[in-house]
């Protein structure tokens, strides 16, 4: 949602927006397509799939990529070696924190985010754990809040209520 949400919200003018899913497709392929927005699915197999790094490149280098923005960990891990390959920028979000606890993915993610233009986070108590915790460079990381699209929350109270039972 997160991702749709921001590739929505690119001005069409100047930004052509494709989108990649690793693994599947997923609830949100329907939506994708009646937002008129080119997508995906790359089918990645069971553990470490060096093949799907093949295939990105050859995404990338047809779509004619500029940037990435990559959303979880597997996700700028197949990104990665295509995007420095091709020249294109890499911006990767990181929407869970949970995985960093495990020592070995701090420091792959620390090692990726070398090569990346920026990170960002979803939350402050994401920022924290990227900068304090992986050791992701100050200058490199930001906080863009979970991009929800209020406008779908809002209703008449009244209408609210009554839809509530209360």
């Amino acid at each position: 949602t997160y991702a749709l949400t921001v590739a929505s919200g690119l001005d069409s003018g100047k930004y052509r927006a494709v989108m990649c899913g690793v693994d599947q497709g997923g609830a949100l392929e329907g939506e994708i397509s009646r937002r008129g927005i080119p997508w995906h699915i790359m089918h990645r197999r069971q553990g470490i799939d060096w093949r799907l790094m093949w295939r990105m490149f050859q995404l990338f280098r047809r779509e004619q990529v500029d940037v990435i923005h990559t959303h979880h960990f597997n996700q700028l891990f197949y990104s990665l070696l295509a995007a420095k390959l091709l020249g294109i920028r890499i911006i990767h979000t990181e929407h869970s924190i949970e995985a960093y606890k495990r020592r070995r993915l701090r420091w792959a993610l620390w090692v990726m985010s070398l090569l990346c233009y920026r990170l960002t986070a979803i939350s402050v108590d994401g920022q924290r754990v990227l900068r304090n915790k992986v050791g992701v460079a100050a200058r490199k990381l930001h906080v863009i809040r979970a991009a929800v699209d209020l406008c779908r929350f809002q209703a008449e109270p009244a209408d609210a209520r009554a839809e509530l039972g209360l």
